[in-house]
């Protein structure tokens, strides 16, 4: 099931079904390839444990999934509108904050981050991270919004957030968004730079450094004229470049991975902002046929209507206990979910498909004691593929 669109011109539900059926037909199957022709290891996942079945009841609409440094599951679940912590080894369960506009509420969550024995929630709708104890005891609360100062002119637009465009479901906001780093710092879009797009701030908004340098050809206005150029001649949308996710390093927690998913690659940024060093991805079959399905789509879909549509080749990132990078691809109905595992020095290294029956959604974590992936299935399962 498609799960993300927009539309910019006023046309009808027909008009809309019709697009999600192409979109979903471009995009479904898969091309086949011959691995040992490549260089980093390849494993198919098939078997996997259910950790919570749909018919326990326990959830709804799971979107979003992390664990902590105990491997403790914490799933946020918009259908019950609810963020739990699973305790596996002990088969216990606790809720943290509600939904609702007052201290330690949500209305939106856009991301949660276990660190340090808390647990922090990322409300976008609010513009507010809030902060609870491991135990589910509300803190204190932060805005992440830039903070008003009177004395200087109104920071120039935004870059263009996923969100502000397209992004529901299990994919919205994934890029450009809050980040919680394993020291329990900020990072936040840096409204004022044109240069850098991050700045990494403490609790207190110190600002400490800033991070991750906008790419050549970065613009921040839709131009649809541009971008249908773009489409046409298989260029990553300049509107897009700018588009990251940021994975701490639980290795060197002094540093943070940012994976600049459309184009795509990888950069290593220092606490301090030293930029350690940048690698440019290489081709994959499942990040070619990403690609190759992006551009055919939107040329058919560009010829009936304007509209955006993201160019995502990776989604989402953990890293394990000795610095290396974990990256899932973008999977949708009928395209299977893909693991890519890099070196410190961003090399890919291995790759894993996990075999599902169902679709499986991007967002990912790794229980680190057993060594396996855990995910969420489109039937609101959570399953755990050892690797």
């Amino acid at each position: 099931m498609l799960n993300f669109f927009k539309i910019e011109t006023n046309i009808g539900l027909a008009w809309v079904t019709c697009l999600i059926l192409l979109l979903n037909g471009c995009l479904s199957g898969n091309e086949s390839s011959n691995e040992s022709q490549r260089q980093e290891e390849f494993s198919l996942l098939e078997d996997y444990e259910t950790i919570v079945s749909y018919e326990s009841n326990i959830l709804s609409f799971p979107l979003i999934i992390r664990t902590d440094e105990e491997s403790n599951l914490f799933i946020y679940d918009s259908g019950i509108e609810k963020i739990l912590k699973f305790y596996i080894n002990e088969g216990k369960i606790i809720e943290f904050g509600r939904e609702g506009r007052g201290p330690g509420e949500f209305v939106n969550v856009n991301n949660i981050f276990p660190v340090n024995n808390n647990l922090y929630i990322l409300d976008n709708s609010q513009q507010i991270i809030h902060k609870f104890d491991n135990r589910g005891k509300f803190k204190s609360s932060r805005s992440s919004g830039p903070q008003s100062i009177s004395q200087v002119p109104p920071p120039p637009p935004l870059p263009p957030l996923d969100i502000s465009y397209i992004d529901v479901g299990e994919k919205r906001g994934i890029n450009n968004q809050p980040h919680i780093t394993a020291n329990e710092e900020v990072i936040l879009l840096n409204t004022q730079s044109r240069e850098m797009i991050y700045k990494l701030q403490k609790w207190n908004r110190k600002i400490i450094s800033e991070l991750g340098q906008y790419p050549t050809g970065s613009v921040f206005e839709l131009d649809y004229t541009k971008y249908r150029t773009e489409v046409s001649e298989r260029v990553v949308p300049s509107l897009f470049k700018a588009n990251v996710v940021i994975v701490n390093d639980r290795l060197n927690t002094d540093e943070y991975y940012l994976v600049y998913n459309s184009i795509p690659k990888i950069s290593k940024y220092k606490r301090t902002g030293q930029k350690l060093w940048v690698k440019e991805v290489a081709d994959t079959p499942e990040i070619i046929h990403l690609e190759e399905s992006y551009y055919n789509t939107m040329d058919q879909i560009l010829d009936l209507v304007n509209t955006i549509l993201p160019l995502r080749k990776y989604v989402s990132g953990q890293t394990n206990n000795q610095g290396e990078l974990y990256l899932s691809t973008y999977s949708f109905t009928g395209v299977p979910l893909y693991i890519h595992k890099f070196n410190l020095n961003g090399d890919l290294i291995h790759r894993y498909e996990l075999k599902s029956d169902v679709d499986l959604h991007s967002l990912f974590a790794i229980d680190y004691d057993k060594e396996r992936f855990i995910v969420i299935t489109d039937g609101a399962e959570i399953r755990a593929y050892p690797f």
